[in-house]
Formats: C-alpha cells, sequence, structure tokens
C-alpha cells in the first residue's frame, strides 16, 4: 500500500498554504513545550514497550489557515508537528508530522464535513509508517446546547519496515455535547465501532470504543482556568492465532486522565495533567498499567 502522488500532492498544498497567508487574519498557531515523566514508554502501534520510567521533553505545533468561513461553506487547511525527547530510551522518541484539508457545508441546518489527511510518523529518528485518513461527517444542534456528530473515517497505513502491519481500517461512530455555562463547559459521550484489516492476519481486529469528557471552568467563562476529565473503554477481539504466544490474542483497555488549564497572560496558558492506563492482553508486551505526570505551557497565536 504504497502512498499515491495525488495524497503527495495534497500534503505538500496543506503544508503551504499556511506559509503564503502569515500576513492573512485567516490564520492560527498553536505552540506546546512541556515535560512528561511516563512510567510506562509505550508505542502502541507496534506493541513495543519498556517497563523502566523516564522524563521526556514535548514540543508540538499546530498552524491552520482557514481561506473560506461563511455559513454556507468551510474550507480549512492545517499542519500538526510533534516530538517527543525521551532523557534515557532515544529508541521511543517519537516524532509526528500530519497535513490536513477539511471542508464543510449546511443543509437543512446540519453541518456536513469531510477531512482528508496525511500523517509521518518517525521512531527513534527512522521512518514507522505513513497513514492517509478519509472521513466525512454530520454534526449540529439537536436540541438547546446540545450538539451531536456522526462520522465514517478509512484509514490506510503504510509501514516502512514491518510490512505485516500494513493495514486498511474502518471506524463507525458518533458523540453527543451538552453545554452548560454560556458554552464555557461541557458533559460529552461518544462512542465507535472500529475493524483493521492487515497484511498479516495475526493484526486483524474489531472493537468499540466508548468514553466520557466534562470540561468545568473555574472562574472567568471560557477565557479562564478549567479542568477537564476524560475516561475511555477499549475492547478488541483480534481473528488469528498470534505467534509468539501460540493463541488468539485478547485485548482491553482502561484510561482515565485530568487535565488542569491555568491561563498565565495574553494567549499563553499553563497546564498539568495525570494520566492513568491499565492495558489488559495475553500478549505481554500489549499487558501493563501505566501513570503519566505532564506539565507544559501552550500559547496561541
Amino acid at each position: 500500500m504504497r502512498i499515491s502522488g495525488v495524497a503527495r500532492f495534497l500534503a505538500c498544498a496543506t503544508l503551504l498554504a499556511p506559509a503564503s497567508a502569515l500576513a492573512q487574519d485567516d490564520f492560527s498557531l498553536k505552540l506546546e513545550a512541556g515535560a512528561v515523566y511516563d512510567s510506562q514508554l509505550v508505542v502502541d502501534e507496534i506493541d513495543l514497550e519498556q517497563a523502566d520510567g523516564d522524563v521526556a521533553f514535548r514540543l508540538g505545533a499546530d498552524l491552520e489557515y482557514q481561506p473560506v468561513d461563511t455559513d454556507a461553506f468551510e474550507l480549512e487547511f492545517g499542519y500538526d508537528f510533534g516530538q517527543s525527547i525521551y532523557l534515557d530510551f532515544d529508541e521511543f522518541n517519537l516524532q509526528s508530522h500530519v497535513a490536513d484539508v477539511n471542508a464543510s457545508t449546511r443543509i437543512a441546518g446540519a453541518r456536513l464535513g469531510a477531512r482528508y489527511a496525511f500523517s509521518h510518523y518517525r521512531l527513534g529518528g527512522d521512518a514507522l509508517f505513513d497513514m492517509q485518513s478519509i472521513a466525512p461527517s454530520i454534526s449540529g444542534f439537536v436540541a438547546d446546547g446540545v450538539f451531536a456528530r456522526a462520522f465514517y473515517t478509512y484509514n490506510d497505513k503504510d509501514f516502512s519496515v514491518l510490512d505485516g502491519r500494513d493495514a486498511t481500517g474502518n471506524q463507525l461512530g458518533a458523540s453527543v455535547f451538552k453545554f452548560f455555562n454560556n458554552n464555557a463547559g461541557f458533559v460529552s459521550v461518544s462512542g465507535r465501532w472500529e475493524e483493521e484489516d492487515a497484511v498479516d492476519p495475526a493484526f486483524d481486529y474489531d472493537g468499540f470504543v466508548v468514553g466520557a469528557d466534562l470540561k468545568l471552568p473555574i472562574a472567568g467563562g471560557r477565557d479562564g482556568p478549567h479542568v477537564q476529565f476524560g475516561i475511555d473503554y477499549r475492547d478488541r477481539d483480534y481473528k488469528a492465532i498470534t505467534p509468539s504466544i501460540g493463541e488468539i490474542r485478547t485485548e482491553d483497555r482502561f484510561r482515565g486522565e485530568v487535565e488542569l488549564s491555568v491561563p498565565v497572560g495574553a494567549g499563553l496558558s499553563a497546564e498539568i495533567g495525570y494520566r492513568y492506563t491499565n492495558r489488559s492482553s495475553n500478549l505481554p508486551s500489549a499487558d501493563y498499567t501505566e501513570n503519566r505526570l505532564s506539565a507544559g505551557m501552550v500559547l496561541e497565536l
């Protein structure tokens, strides 16, 4: 599964479009810098884990350019960069590049949208995999302060070395948000069905994810400090025997997290968070408990 010339052209166009718009008011930029302590180093995509904890520095940038923003039609280009740098285990240094194009239109009160994204991931300085995704969606307010969204996503992964993990995937999901406190806070529930079809049948699976989130403003409305809570549960049913364990792989995962965000200046916020993960599997590299502490600064321009 190789990336097509059309996909590469769209990805390059997404990267170049914001550069030509820096003198306009149609772009936004978010920069992040911080540190993370992780008790369990994990790369889920290739079932790589390290039980010894480590500290990492994290950098991120999110650039968006919206040349069209009307009630009838919206068009947005984006580019997102992320980099983690571990002190001891540099083989877990993960770099991500995601270029995307979003388009949407409004029909009879509902917004119909579509997103194309091209992603490139590097691990320990080497190419890990590329992924293309296409995601049509429909969304809108269904009651006073209640927003709902339904979507379908098609993914195509192309690994640089681990060809058996090359895969196509499908997801179908929905989420519902209830806003309160003049839209400064919300509570949401979400769920999705997912399946993946890999070159190696041992990596084929289907499953589901359900979750809930709560954002509580502390003071000052939408521009003030807030705390956000999230939980989710994921279950996967694999389809074929995994040779290393001699049986069909089983897996479920519970995750909970909390994050506090406090504005400290014009467009600048301080964030501190904690995440707990309990992943249960008969594959040893996918069976672990993780505790992660993070702190950093976010600048929005």
